[in-house]
């Protein structure tokens, strides 16, 4: 039988994109012939974007458009676009096209890159990110191919001004309805979403989690400073409104000898600047997600601390590091966000739900060899990407075949 083909369409690079990596993954295990239609940046991901294709080799074949002013002709394109579609909207023009473009300036370089894909012979393809839903869902329909869209996140609700947030609803309803399913990486977002839209499809939900197999000790399985209690957090970002600000305000009062925090990600210089300030603070340069994985089965405690006033994104969605703690087999310290609340609720994970005024108190109380450091002999089979990603591979094949 002729192998299927595959198209995943995003508006960001594969390093910022785990879930789409993923995915792609899987289509590479079902004999399937997959192409990727990303950006590039030439910023700290670029390593990590490389390392990525490096690892798909010849397997992929890999679209990239640039992200950056190089080539400038095309940046100034968007940029232009973008502001001509914002003042569309501002005078009542409101095509789905127009939204979509003053919402995300890379929808016309990826409409222009999409007309030079032939899609006779695609089976399905897979819009991953807003600014890629419009685009796709054309391309889909005019080309006769099933369209899949992963909403993942809630994004209207990382806007706080509403007018913001109802483009996003907007944009959502025009798309949505031409999809032969959506996914999202937690049902308090799914739910959301279907309220917001009306969206009467077939929906799933498709957790964040990771492959087991990174969760296999292959290194000693504790820092140096053994002694320490080793807390930590990661994310692609590491800057104010990330959860980290109360901690931080208050780290340099608390009795912190026996404690060591690693933070992980790309830091802003002013956040820096800060930190090294700090005693017991390591920090870490963002990491391939193999060697994250190894690198937190070294630690005791995770911290899953939202700043959910900052969006309302953040209080619905499950993060990829709470995922990530719970299958290394950490202790989690989490705020009780509507989306941890229910990853608690379902998995049960060592550690604790608290308000955010009670984060300094729990850390505090800190000790080695409490209740709350007790790890899993193992990590959980309950939660893997082996298990989530055969939901995918159900809908996958109920298409394509």
């Amino acid at each position: 039988m002729k192998s299927k083909k595959i198209l995943f369409v995003t508006t960001s690079n594969l390093a910022t994109n785990p879930r789409l990596v993923k995915e792609v993954a899987l289509a590479l295990s079902l004999q399937m012939e997959v192409t990727v239609v990303a950006f590039r940046f030439q910023n700290w991901s670029y390593a990590l974007n490389e390392d990525i294709k490096k690892r798909w080799g010849i397997a992929v074949h890999c679209i990239e458009i640039s992200g950056d002013r190089n080539p400038f002709g095309d940046w100034l394109y968007s940029t232009i676009g973008q502001y001509l579609c914002s003042f569309a909207l501002r005078c009542g023009i409101a095509s789905t096209f127009v939204l979509s473009q003053a919402l995300q300036k890379r929808t016309v370089l990826l409409q222009k890159t999409l007309k030079k894909i032939n899609g006779a012979s695609f089976d399905i393809a897979i819009a991953h990110n807003p600014g890629a839903f419009y685009p796709t869902a054309q391309w889909a329909k005019k080309n006769k191919v099933a369209l899949g869209i992963d909403v993942e996140d809630y994004h209207p609700g990382e806007y706080t001004e509403a007018a913001m947030a109802a483009k996003y609803v907007q944009l959502m309803k025009a798309t949505l309805p031409q999809a032969t399913y959506i996914s999202y990486a937690a049902l308090p977002i799914g739910e959301q979403v279907i309220r917001d839209t009306n969206y009467k499809g077939r929906s799933l939900e498709i957790v964040n989690a990771f492959p087991s197999d990174e969760f296999l000790p292959s290194q000693p399985t504790r820092h140096n400073n053994s002694n320490k209690i080793q807390l930590v957090w990661f994310s692609q970002h590491i800057g104010k409104g990330r959860g980290l600000d109360d901690l931080l305000a208050h780290w340099q009062q608390m009795d912190t000898a026996h404690l060591q925090l690693h933070l992980i990600g790309a830091i802003t210089p002013d956040y820096k600047a800060m930190i090294d300030q700090l005693p017991n603070i390591v920090l870490h340069e963002p990491m391939t997600q193999p060697k994250l994985h190894q690198f937190l089965l070294q630690c005791d405690v995770g911290l899953a601390i939202e700043d959910n006033k900052a969006n309302y994104n953040r209080e619905l969605c499950i993060t990829n590091k709470i995922i990530a703690y719970y299958q290394a087999g950490l202790a989690i310290i989490a705020t009780n966000t509507i989306g941890q609340q229910s990853f608690f609720d379902r998995y049960s994970p060592k550690g604790v739900l608290i308000k955010p005024e009670q984060l300094m108190e729990v850390i505090a109380q800190l000790k080695p060899g409490e209740e709350i450091l007790s790890k899993h002999n193992t990590a959980p089979n309950n939660l893997c990407w082996e298990t989530e990603q055969k939901k995918l591979q159900t809908v996958w094949e109920q298409i394509v075949l």
